[in-house]
């Protein structure tokens, strides 16, 4: 790695965070590359494999440049725990960027691509890196209106952002030249002034100070995580927290999460990632374990408790169920199989048949079945039979001594649900649970839906694939079909070009605009639009499949707000969490150029024009603004 020809900082957490004795001091000319890496760490910015391995020679994907480029913004502190929503439809809210990539999006440090794809797997190029790395500086398209990437790359090169890192036009970049990079951007120049650091409200302190190498643990959470935080002298009311890299709530804080923390500060964090699957093999041996083999995938054992549990005189023998509790670095402890609990209500999202080594080294082929659960958490379990054909099918999960069993949901058949009335608790003539979890399947795939999605939704029996009640009779769990909408693509459909050809060989071009990215796509369909607002349904490989137009707000808008726009008639439409917006430039020869939500609040009402794609009452949504 080429050294940065600037002087570089050590930066820490804001001084509130160190309040209690840490004294700021500048950090020598250059860092050495371990300590840049202990930086970006505990700037949750970058962390090593379960390995403890940087893996800085590895190719970087878009989902881990996401989470990188959110740590360094004004939107580090307000990506939640876990996405209630799929931003894109190869990133599903299960995924585990889905939380970075949207806000990415959503800021316009990252862009999808027209077919409503975001690529979170591809590689990053050098001049893709720079490009988000300025936009985080203030810089927008008007800054950069020469050709791409000579200008992007040659502003990077006058601000010294790749003094450090190969900038070759089409270079793929590693994790440690992008590690580099974004060190090096703290200490740049923004457009408006000041450097990044300062504005994320940073400070310099000597390395050996910071907090980094002063966290304890880990720490297994008890059936009350407060119980378990005040064994720590940790006080829940004033705990900084951080949960699966986000900031978070301590009523986010689950049984059998893990936990560090820092004793002396109210600073802890946790994680929540765990892995049920048959223990096949401990490596090298059960005598000495350091590694632990579960359903084929091998797992680095992070303490000496996890350890001991699947050693020769632990409590866990090959060829039983067990749920793997993953730390910082690892494997933090073992619990049986379905000890966290014993029923679950979940969507089937994948399913294969794949080989499996046991403990005596014999192969075999074993089904296994991935579930959306009704936690929030996406589950491989082991499968008496293939599912391969029922992708998005609702579930039951039940534990029978560790052992996983799936089974089918019987699909509600009562009526329409009715009316779902957050204020008023309820659903129809039904109690709704103050708890209640609802599930969404839709193109093949599963999501969350917070209950406020629904509010004011008349659900009909189509719309319910199943409703469970607790045990009070209350309506506690909800599966729905495609009811939201949400799973689809938003835009403008600019241009329709029917092509010769009579009966089966009719078809046309369409030219189209999603979230800023345009593409053209030939189909063989005439669909029933010409142009304008559009929802737009891609088949799992990426072809256009469906174009249906939005239907405008009627009459003067009087009121928007993230939530709900309103109109002078009295109608009242939810707006969407994504909502795309456009600006009408007509000294750009009359083309749309994509806005964002916070122009068009204060934008005079009267030149803003909104699509819907069904009323509130049938769970639609704003999905189109655009300004005049």
């Amino acid at each position: 790695m080429k050294k940065s020809r600037r002087r570089i900082f050590a930066f820490c957490l804001a001084a509130a965070v160190l309040a209690g004795g840490v004294t700021a001091a500048a950090a020598p000319p250059e860092q050495p590359e371990s300590d840049i890496q202990q930086i970006m760490s505990l700037l949750n910015v970058m962390h090593g494999y379960p390995n403890g391995d940087f893996g800085l020679g590895d190719r970087l994907t878009r989902a881990q440049f996401s989470k990188m480029c959110i740590a360094l913004s004004p939107m580090r502190d307000q990506v939640a725990s876990g996405s209630l929503i799929s931003p894109f439809k190869d990133v599903p809210y299960t995924h585990w960027a889905a939380s970075y990539i949207r806000a990415a999006s959503l800021a316009g440090y990252m862009r999808g691509y027209p077919n409503g794809t975001f690529g979170p797997d591809r590689t990053l190029t050098v001049e893709e890196a720079v490009t988000v790395a300025l936009r985080l500086l203030g810089y927008t398209a008007s800054d950069l209106t020469g050709p791409y990437p000579q200008t992007q790359l040659s502003l990077a090169a006058r601000l010294e952002l790749t003094a450090a890192i190969d900038a070759t036009r089409g270079h793929v970049i590693t994790r440690g030249e992008a590690m580099t990079l974004l060190y090096t951007l703290l200490d740049t120049p923004q457009k408006q002034g000041g450097k990044l650091v300062a504005t994320l409200g940073y400070q310099s302190v000597v390395l050996d100070e910071m907090l980094a190498d002063k966290f304890e643990g880990p720490v297994t959470l008890g059936e009350s995580p407060d119980a378990s935080l005040r064994a720590l002298g940790l006080n829940p009311a004033a705990l900084s927290l951080q949960k699966d890299g986000s900031t978070a709530a301590v009523s986010a804080l689950r049984p059998y999460d893990i936990l560090y923390h820092v004793p002396g500060y109210q600073v802890a964090r946790a994680y929540s990632t765990r892995v049920t699957g048959l223990y096949e093999k401990a490596l090298p041996n059960r005598d000495a374990p350091a590694q632990v083999v579960v359903d084929g995938a091998t797992y680095t054992l992070e303490t000496d408790e996890a350890k001991a549990l699947l050693s020769v005189t632990g409590s866990f023998r090959p060829g039983e169920t067990v749920t793997l509790l993953m730390g910082r670095e690892g494997v933090a402890d073992v619990i049986p199989g379905g000890a966290d609990d014993q029923h679950y209500i979940g969507i089937i999202t994948a399913a294969e048949t794949r080989s499996v080594t046991d403990a005596a080294g014999a192969v075999s082929q074993r089904r296994f079945v991935t579930v959306l659960l009704d936690t929030g958490e996406t589950r491989e379990l082991p499968a008496e039979r293939d599912w391969s054909d029922s992708i998005s099918l609702a579930v039951q999960v039940r534990y029978e001594d560790g052992t996983p069993r799936v089974q089918t949901l019987t699909r509600y058949n009562s009526g329409a649900p009715g009316l779902f009335d957050l204020a008023a608790g309820q659903l129809g003539t039904r109690t709704l649970s103050p708890e209640i979890i609802i599930l969404e399947r839709a193109n093949k795939t599963g999501r969350l839906v917070l209950p406020q999605r629904l509010d004011g939704v008349r659900l009909t029996s189509m719309q319910v694939y199943y409703l469970g009640v607790d045990a009070q009779g209350r309506v506690n769990r909800l599966v729905l079909d495609a009811a939201t909408g949400d799973h689809l693509s938003f835009g403008l459909l600019l241009s329709k070009t029917e092509l010769p050809g009579t009966g089966v060989n009719v078809s046309a071009a369409y030219q189209y605009d999603i979230a800023g990215r345009r593409a053209t796509a030939t189909v063989k369909a005439l669909f029933p639009v010409s142009y304008g607002p559009c929802h737009f349904s891609f088949a799992a490989d990426g072809t256009l499949d469906d174009i249906q137009k939005l239907s405008a707000v009627d009459g003067t808008v009087s009121n928007l707000s993230r939530q709900y726009l309103d109109t002078a008639a009295g109608a009242r439409h939810r707006v969407a969490d994504d909502v795309t917006v456009y600006v009408y430039a007509q000294d750009k020869g009359g083309t749309y150029v994509l806005g964002t939500l916070t122009q068009a609040l204060s934008h005079p009402l009267s030149k803003v024009e909104a699509y819907y794609d069904k009323p509130l009452a049938e769970a639609g949504c704003v999905r189109i603004i655009i300004l005049r």
